[in-house]
């Protein structure tokens, strides 16, 4: 169904972290795929070399395909940022987080970007992809999302690397790529 739509989100991640590390060995990598669903994000990296994948999404159901796909090491049924509850893995797990697709209305909300810096070590970086749309006009997220991303970066929590509109992200629907070095 999603190559219907054309969806190019999964690639935008898969390009986004292969520029950003650099000649480093993608298979020392741990990465979280967050709000992973059927596996896409996973699927695409894990082709490039990045072996050490685990993934979260709230969907029981869709982390059994994802498992089916024999990319994933571990794999989390928890909704991120709900009632402000932390998830239960530890600080500074991770060396990149990427979210796809996740951030918006009835998904992961704005707050959740405090739980993403969290898991990643200093020094690592957070991908998240997400539509155009969401970030400037979705109730909930328009005034909230990069202000507080921004308050995040003033806070010393993480800095801006980039931040990449791109015309491609869903049929005719565009997307923003953030990344962001933990700090």
């Amino acid at each position: 169904m999603v190559e219907g739509f054309e969806y190019k989100g999964p690639m935008r991640v898969r390009d986004t972290l292969v520029s950003l590390i650099g000649d480093r060995n993608r298979a020392d990598m741990k990465i979280m795929d967050l709000g992973c669903g059927t596996g896409l994000v996973g699927e695409v990296l894990y082709a490039v070399g990045f072996t050490q994948l685990d993934g979260l999404d709230p969907s029981q159901g869709m982390l059994d395909v994802a498992r089916s796909k024999g990319v994933y090491g571990s794999l989390f049924c928890e909704y991120v940022a709900l009632d402000n509850k932390k998830l239960d893995i530890p600080d500074n797990t991770y060396d990149a987080l990427t979210i796809c697709g996740s951030v918006g209305t009835n998904m992961v909300p704005p707050e959740g970007m405090y739980e993403m810096q969290r898991l990643v070590k200093p020094g690592g970086y957070v991908i998240n992809v997400v539509r155009r749309e969401t970030v400037l006009e979705s109730p909930g997220f328009k005034d909230k999302l990069e202000p507080m991303m921004q308050q995040m970066e003033a806070d010393g929590k993480w800095r801006l690397v980039s931040r990449v509109d791109f015309p491609d992200y869903l049929v005719d629907k565009p997307g923003v790529v953030f990344t962001h070095q933990v700090c």
